[in-house]
C-alpha cells in the first residue's frame, strides 16, 4: 500500500492532475456509458454537399519532380496493391491488406472493447488498425494521377466500400481510437476527391464519402478530453480530423463547431507539446515528423479561413523543424529510430519511403522557416500535394542550425548524437545518455527501435528499456521505474555540459540512479577522423560511508556482421569499412564480456536476455545485431572508455 501510494504521488508530481485528473474523468465515462451514449450506432444522415480538401496536384509537375526512376517505384508500388493485395504497413515488409477480418459477431460498440468486455481478435491491435488508416490509399491516388489508370481508382472504391460495410459506425475495434478515426477521415477526405475526378459514379460515391466523413467526425468530440489526457499526438490528430471535416462538409450544422474545436486544440497542442529547443513531446523521431506532417496540412488549410495557427504555434513549429532537420542524416535523410518508432506515417506522399525525413523537413522549413532546406528534388511532392509550388532553394544554414541543447558532434562523413533530456513529459524510452554513432551515411552505433507494442513478453515494449541502449547500466537496473508498457515513472533527467569544442566534444549528465546515490557523467570525442572516444564515469556526489561495490555495465548495439574479439576489443566488418571498439576501465581491471546475437549468446557466461541483439528498423520486424557489453564489478568512482577506431 505504501508504495502504491509513492508511486501515485510521483505520477502526480511528474504527470500532472490535468493529465490525470482527464484520464480519470474518461475512465468514468466509460463505466457509466456517458461515451457509448454519446457515440451511439444510430446514424445521423448526411445530406449536405462535399467540398474538396485540396487541389489535385499537376501530374507534369510530379513527374518532373519524382524522376523517371520515382514514377517507375510508385507504379510498381500500386499494381502489387491492385495486382497481389499487398501494401507495406509499416514502411518495411510488405502484408496482405484485409479490411474485413471483423466479422459480424465482433460487431460490438467500441466501448466494449476498451472496457475488456469484447476481445481483441489480434493479439497486438496495431496490425488491423493499420490497414484502417487507409495510408495505402495515397500510394494508389499517386499513381493515379501520374498515370490516369482505372484500375486503381476502382480497387479505391471497392476496398473503401468493403471497409465501411465491414466496420459500421462506432462499432468494432477500429473506432475504439477517436486518433484512428481522425486519420482514416482525413485520408478519406484528401484521396476520396483524387479518386472522385473521372469518376462515372461520382455523385454515389461524393454522397457515400460525405456520410462516412460525418460518421467519423461526429466520433471524435466526445473523447478528447481521452487525446487532452496523453499530452502526444493524439491531440494533434484528433484536433486536424474535425477541421478536415469542417473543411470539405461546410454545410454541415456541427461544421462550426468542429472548427471551432479543432483549431483551438490544434494550437494547444502545438504550443504546449513542442519545448523551447524544438522538441516534440513524445521524445519520437518518428512521432516529430507525424506532428509537422499534420500542422503542415494545417497551415495551408488555414489560408482564408477565420481561424488559423497562432503566432506562438508558428514559432514552435520553426524551432520543431529546425530541430528535426538537424537529426537527419544527409546523404539519405534517415534518423536514428529514436523513441517509438511505431510506423506512423500519415501522409506518405513521396518517393522516399518510410525512412527519408527529407520530405517533411523541406515542407516545414519553408512553411514556418520562410525558405527550402534542400534544393528542389523528390522532397518537394508533398509540397505539390499541399497546394505549393516547388520554389528556389534558400540559403542553407539560417535559420537551420543546430539547436541549443542538441548534443551532436562531428561531420557529414562520422557524427554521434548524445542523448540528454530534461524530461517535462512522459519519456518514451530510457535511454539517458545513450549514444548514435553514424559513420558514411548508415549507424554502427545502433537504436534497437521499436518492434512491438502488445505481445507477449519480452516482445511489449521492451525495446524501450535501458538494457538495449548505448549507455551504462547500474546493477540491472532500469535508469526509470517501468509501471506500464507504456509509462515510466522516477523520470532520469538529464543536463547537457559544456564543452570546449562542441563541434569535437559533447558532455551530459542523468541521475537515474540517484536513489543509489549515483550519477552518470558521458564524455564523447572525436579525436581525429577516423576515431571516437567514450568516456563513462559513474560516481557518488556526497561521501558514502559504507561504500560498495557495484555492477557497472557498457553496452553497445552494432550491426550484424563479421567479428572477431580479442579480449574486450572487438573489430567487425560492415558494408561500409572496418572498425574496432576497444573498452576499458581506468583502473586496468579485467571486464566480463558478453557479445549476443539475436537473443542468444555468442561469447561469454551464462545466457543473454532474449531482447539483445535485436534491431527493429519498422514496426512488427526485427531483424539480428550484435549486442556488446562488458561488465565490471567495481566500487566508484568509476572510469570506463570505449575507444572507436574506422577504417575503410
Amino acid at each position: 500500500m505504501q508504495m502504491r501510494l509513492s508511486l501515485l504521488l510521483t505520477a502526480l508530481r511528474e504527470l500532472g492532475w490535468e493529465q490525470i485528473g482527464l484520464n480519470l474523468l474518461y475512465r468514468l465515462g466509460l463505466r457509466l456509458g456517458a461515451w457509448r451514449w454519446l457515440t451511439s450506432v444510430k446514424r445521423k444522415p448526411c445530406s449536405v454537399s462535399l467540398s474538396a480538401l485540396l487541389p489535385i496536384p499537376d501530374p507534369t509537375m510530379l513527374r518532373s519532380l519524382m524522376g523517371e526512376e520515382g514514377i517507375a517505384a510508385a507504379l510498381k508500388e500500386a499494381d502489387e496493391l491492385v495486382e497481389a493485395g499487398l501494401f507495406s504497413p509499416f514502411g518495411g515488409e510488405k502484408a496482405r491488406l484485409n479490411l474485413s477480418q471483423i466479422t459480424v459477431e465482433m460487431l460490438q460498440h467500441w466501448t466494449q472493447y476498451e472496457t475488456g468486455k469484447a476481445g481483441l481478435p489480434v493479439e497486438d491491435v496495431k496490425l488491423i488498425w493499420e490497414a484502417g488508416r487507409l495510408g495505402w490509399a495515397y500510394r494508389l491516388a499517386r499513381a493515379y494521377v501520374l498515370s490516369g489508370d482505372e484500375r486503381y481508382r476502382v480497387f479505391f472504391w471497392q476496398r473503401l466500400v468493403e471497409f465501411l460495410e465491414s466496420n459500421p459506425p462506432m462499432l468494432g475495434p477500429h473506432w475504439m481510437s477517436g486518433q484512428e478515426t481522425a486519420i482514416r477521415l482525413v485520408a478519406m477526405a484528401w484521396m476520396g476527391a483524387v479518386f472522385l475526378a473521372g469518376d462515372p459514379q461520382a455523385e454515389q460515391h461524393r454522397q457515400l464519402l460525405a456520410q462516412a466523413i460525418h460518421d467519423h467526425a461526429r466520433r471524435i468530440p466526445p473523447t478528447l478530453l481521452y487525446a487532452r489526457s496523453q499530452f502526444n499526438n493524439h491531440l494533434v490528430t484528433e484536433s486536424l480530423g474535425l477541421i478536415v471535416a469542417a473543411r470539405v462538409l461546410p454545410e454541415a450544422p456541427e461544421a462550426l463547431s468542429w472548427r471551432r474545436t479543432g483549431w483551438h486544440w490544434l494550437n494547444h497542442a502545438l504550443e504546449t507539446q513542442i519545448n523551447a529547443v524544438g522538441e516534440y513531446a513524445q521524445h519520437s523521431n518518428n512521432y516529430h515528423r507525424l506532428m509537422l506532417q499534420c500542422a503542415c496540412l494545417a497551415a495551408v488549410l488555414a489560408q482564408g479561413e477565420p481561424f488559423r495557427l497562432s503566432d506562438k504555434a508558428k514559432a514552435k513549429l520553426k524551432s520543431a523543424a529546425v530541430w528535426l532537420s538537424a537529426e537527419v542524416e544527409p546523404h539519405n535523410g534517415q534518423v536514428a529510430l529514436y523513441g517509438h518508432n511505431d510506423g506512423a506515417y500519415l501522409f506518405p506522399l513521396d518517393s522516399g519511403g518510410f525512412d527519408d525525413y527529407r520530405m517533411i523537413i523541406q515542407a516545414a522549413s519553408r512553411l514556418f522557416g520562410g525558405e527550402n532546406l534542400y534544393p528542389v528534388g523528390r522532397w518537394d511532392e508533398f509540397q505539390a500535394w499541399l497546394g505549393l509550388e516547388p520554389e528556389a532553394w534558400g540559403a542553407e544554414g539560417e535559420p537551420f542550425r543546430r539547436p541549443a541543447g542538441l548534443l551532436k558532434a562531428g561531420t557529414t562523413r562520422t557524427w554521434a548524437r548524445l542523448r540528454s533530456n530534461y524530461h517535462t513529459s512522459r519519456p518514451a524510452h530510457a535511454d539517458q545518455l545513450h549514444m548514435d554513432l553514424w559513420w558514411k551515411g548508415s549507424p554502427v552505433a545502433l537504436d534497437a527501435g521499436t518492434y512491438r507494442y502488445t505481445s507477449a513478453a519480452p516482445w511489449d515494449n521492451r525495446l524501450a528499456g535501458t538494457a538495449v541502449h548505448n549507455t551504462v547500466m547500474v546493477d540491472g537496473c532500469d535508469q526509470m521505474r517501468r509501471v506500464g508498457r507504456f509509462l515510466w515513472l522516477e523520470w532520469a533527467q538529464a543536463c547537457a555540459m559544456q564543452t570546449e569544442s562542441p563541434q569535437q566534444s559533447l558532455q551530459g549528465e542523468h541521475n537515474g540512479y540517484r536513489h543509489m546515490a549515483i550519477l552518470h557523467r558521458r564524455r564523447v570525442d572525436w579525436a581525429a577522423a577516423g576515431e571516437w572516444l567514450v568516456t563513462d564515469l559513474l560516481y557518488q556526489p556526497q561521501s558514502v560511508q559504507h561504500p560498495q561495490s557495484h555492477k557497472v555495465r557498457v553496452h553497445w548495439l552494432l550491426p550484424d556482421g563479421r567479428w572477431r574479439l580479442e579480449g574486450t576489443r572487438l573489430e567487425m566488418a560492415v558494408p561500409q569499412g572496418q572498425f574496432s571498439l576497444a573498452v576499458s576501465a581506468e583502473d586496468g581491471q579485467a571486464g566480463t564480456v558478453t557479445l549476443c546475437r539475436a537473443g542468444e549468446v555468442l561469447y561469454g557466461p551464462g545466457d543473454c536476455q532474449p531482447q539483445l541483439g535485436w534491431v527493429s528498423p519498422y514496426y512488427n520486424e526485427k531483424i539480428p545485431a550484435l549486442s556488446f557489453a562488458v561488465e565490471y564489478q567495481t566500487k566508484l568512482p568509476a572510469s570506463i572508455s570505449s575507444r572507436w577506431t574506422f577504417s575503410d
